[in-house]
């Protein structure tokens, strides 16, 4: 057999489901914290980013100077 009863109005069971100031609070600090973790993980991105340009730059710049080192030792012992 079939119960057909309906909780009573005190149950709550046929109300909406409503947010409480805490849990909106903290779904603010999560969107928050998400926010700032992109944030830093593109600052880490730039920073490793133009680290790797200053190392190439350095690299190319030391080839250089040992190329044209090698140069003018070579033209020297020539004369």
């Amino acid at each position: 057999m079939i119960d057909e009863r309906q909780p009573g109005d005190d149950a709550g069971v046929n109300e909406p489901m409503r947010l409480k100031t805490i849990q909106i609070i903290a779904g603010l600090f999560a969107a928050i914290a998400f926010i700032l973790a992109f944030m830093a993980a593109g600052a880490a991105i730039l920073s490793a980013l133009f680290m790797g340009l200053g190392l190439a730059a350095l690299g190319w710049s030391l080839i250089r100077r040992v190329q044209r080192r090698g140069r003018d030792i070579a033209s020297d012992t020539q004369t």
